[in-house]
């Protein structure tokens, strides 16, 4: 079985009780809303009180067959252009200013080898609003054990980048008790939200905070490429030709 049909039958299985077409999960992040809710079938739906109407239910975005790369972040938004219930091929996720998270698509892929990467998050269904992520914690943990870890397994992966602290920790600490390999490259990202940390534009991003977190420049290339930053540059008094 190919890594892309396991990875469809991990989630068609623990989620929708073989109830999803597997067809389904190729068509795209815009589609079946209704369908998924109305299938969702995950064991912790009442101990976590999810709401597949209002929360974000979550199937992976897959990426090529052969990648060696996987993108982890927290949890799904109900915001943005996504819409509620997401994921589907990863390629076909539009780039637009509504979807942050395909800038950091294509940066993978511009600087990992070409291949789209394979993108999750540590708990499939996300909150109906960024105030209550509280109520995130008990379902990382049980995504970890019945989702991630088996998603790892299959990929087998040689990078993975967390987006933000939460998910750095949890691999992390996946890795240090060996429940993972530590041959796996781990890597922390600043998150690819228009509104995380300093006013950074998406390529301030792109082309020197993400490719200094993946060792991609050292510090002393970074020290050199500072003021090209657009926060630098806003500061007054300093020139743009400084």
């Amino acid at each position: 079985m190919s890594k892309r049909k396991e990875i469809i039958k991990l989630f068609n299985d623990r989620l929708f009780s073989g109830l999803l077409d597997d067809r389904d999960f190729l068509k795209g992040p815009y589609l079946l809303k209704e369908r998924k809710a109305k299938l969702f079938k995950c064991q912790h739906q009442v101990e976590c009180k999810v709401d597949p109407q209002k929360h974000p239910i979550w199937t992976p975005a897959l990426g090529d067959e052969n990648t060696t790369v996987m993108v982890v972040g927290e949890a799904p938004s109900a915001t943005g252009g996504l819409g509620v219930h997401i994921g589907g091929l990863f390629e076909q996720w539009k780039s637009d200013s509504k979807s942050p998270v395909t800038d950091l698509r294509d940066w993978v892929k511009d600087n990992c080898g070409g291949k789209v990467p394979y993108f999750t998050d540590l708990a499939k269904c996300g909150v109906a609003k960024q105030k209550n992520k509280a109520g995130l914690t008990s379902r990382i943990k049980k995504c970890r054990e019945r989702f991630l870890i088996e998603e790892i397994r299959i990929l087998n992966p040689k990078w993975i980048f967390c987006i933000g602290n939460t998910a750095y920790k949890c691999m992390s600490k996946l890795i240090t008790r060996e429940r993972l390999s530590s041959q796996i490259s781990l890597r922390k990202l600043m998150h690819y939200s228009r509104l995380a940390s300093l006013p950074l534009t998406i390529e301030d991003k792109r082309n020197l905070i993400w490719k200094w977190e993946a060792n991609f420049l050292t510090d002393e290339e970074l020290k050199e490429k500072l003021f090209e930053l657009s926060y630098f540059r806003a500061k007054k008094g300093i020139s743009e030709s400084r």
